[in-house]
């Protein structure tokens, strides 16, 4: 039977809006996690002792390939922005954004089995998939909680770790050997070399993008969505820089390469106190991430659910406002690298490449919205010029595009066609389902 489209508006639903400590809070939690905990030892590998510069070009990157998409959620500021915006360049691009975005909650996979491995650092209970399985499930579950308490327990756990990670320096600094930082070893494999990092760490500095999906549950989004993202990358580009020096700095490069941080944690922390620093700078960071990323994904398909890309219970919330059955289906998808048993450091890659895809039909659609919308994109508080706007839109896309394509180059065969194999499947689902889609009226 052919489903009948109709107008539909978005359900008024009484919600509380998150101020910009909770919205930094809550950025800090997710952009704190599996980047810099796990990805660290990995591009010691890549690039050295020349960490600290790639997480401040990383960083940097970051702005300038989400700027379009980033500046878009405050112009018009939308739940499900980034669907928004691709749906400005055609209903059935909106609708393959939002099929081929389901692949950037593998993600949340690769932090699970980050804890897991900390977990089994000072435990010897349980295994890995045990353990990493178990954290995704308790943060799944604590997200059915309304959304201001959620905000406030990611608020206690972001402060615990950003104390431990200051222990982490206090202790570390005194203990860094200065002398290995010159010019041979922070370039120790090239330009090529710090590009993969960059490439790496891509993803590790995203933790302000959710706002631009929560653009309707949060307070003055025309200028929390932009600022949010600004204060976040630059406070995570100082914090990680520093740490990074330590890691590199206290132990022989040999041993930290591919190494958790444990080891250093070990070598700094007196006696057995470095459990403290697994517990709290490690486990929370993990922790804060995963229940950041969870608190994101319903922002994300809320919206593509009301206009008819799926069923329309899929859009069902409970009294707290949470999407529960497209929360299942997120936690459903980010279990599945870890049921397989998939390497790490391919999950690393596979999800820094999934990240720029995903991104990639927003950016196109910012340039479509401000065209529908030049009323409020003139009032913006980032109106630029024509050629300024040109300018950076092509740098952005470019970069945007190298970097998606030195994640994707190092994918093993299997994934490669799992992935290609998932987009077209997704393009032809969008293609069928578009004549169902109807464009809600109002955005609450």
């Amino acid at each position: 039977m052919v489903e009948k489209s109709k107008k539909v508006n978005e359900p008024a639903m009484k919600q509380t809006k998150l101020t910009f400590l909770e919205c930094y809070s809550t950025s800090m939690g997710m952009i704190i996690g599996a980047g810099i905990i796990t990805s660290t030892g990995i591009c010691i590998g890549l690039t050295g002792t020349g960490v600290w510069l790639g997480f401040l070009l990383a960083g940097i990157s970051l702005l300038i390939v989400y700027a379009p998409g980033i500046i878009g959620g405050s112009v018009v500021p939308k739940t499900s922005a980034n669907y928004f915006m691709a749906s400005c360049i055609s209903k059935k691009m909106g609708g393959f954004y939002i099929m081929i975005s389901f692949l950037a909650f593998l993600n949340i996979a690769f932090m699970g089995i980050s804890f897991g491995q900390y977990m089994m650092s000072i435990l010897d209970v349980g295994n890995l998939k045990m353990w990493s399985l178990l954290c995704l499930t308790i943060f799944y579950l604590a997200n059915f909680l309304e959304q201001k308490i959620v905000a406030k327990i990611q608020a206690g756990m972001t402060f615990l770790l950003i104390a431990a990670w200051i222990s982490f320096i206090v202790l570390g600094i005194p203990k860094v050997n200065f002398e290995v930082f010159s010019l041979k070893t922070t370039f120790a494999n090239g330009i090529e070399g710090m590009a993969e990092t960059v490439a790496t760490l891509l993803f590790a500095m995203g933790g302000g993008l959710w706002l631009v999906d929560a653009g309707g549950r949060i307070e003055n989004p025309k200028k929390n969505v932009v600022f949010g993202n600004l204060v976040t990358v630059g406070t995570a580009i100082v914090l990680f820089g520093i740490i990074s020096i330590v890691s590199v700095g206290v132990l022989p490069l040999s041993e930290v390469v591919d190494q958790p941080l444990t080891l250093v944690a070990e070598a700094i922390y007196p006696g057995n106190t470095y459990i403290l620093f697994v517990i709290g700078g490690a486990l929370l960071a993990l922790s804060t991430t995963i229940n950041a990323r969870y608190l994101d994904s319903g922002n994300k398909l809320i919206r593509c659910a009301q206009e008819g890309w799926f069923p329309e219970k899929f859009a069902k919330r409970n009294k707290n406002a949470v999407p529960y059955i497209f929360m299942t289906i997120v936690y459903l998808i980010s279990t599945l690298p870890i049921i397989f048993g998939m390497n790490i450091a391919s999950l690393s890659r596979l999800a820094a490449a999934t990240v720029g895809i995903v991104a990639i039909l927003p950016n196109i659609g910012f340039i479509y919205l401000i065209k529908k919308y030049p009323e409020e994109w003139k009032a913006s508080r980032w109106h630029m010029s024509k050629p300024v706007l040109i300018l950076l839109y092509i740098i952005s896309t470019l970069l945007l595009i190298i970097l998606t394509y030195r994640n994707l180059r190092v994918l093993s065969p299997v994934l490669w066609v799992v992935l290609i194999s998932y987009i077209i499947i997704s393009y032809l689902y969008a293609s069928y389902r578009e004549k169902y889609v109807v464009e809600l009226k109002e955005d609450k």
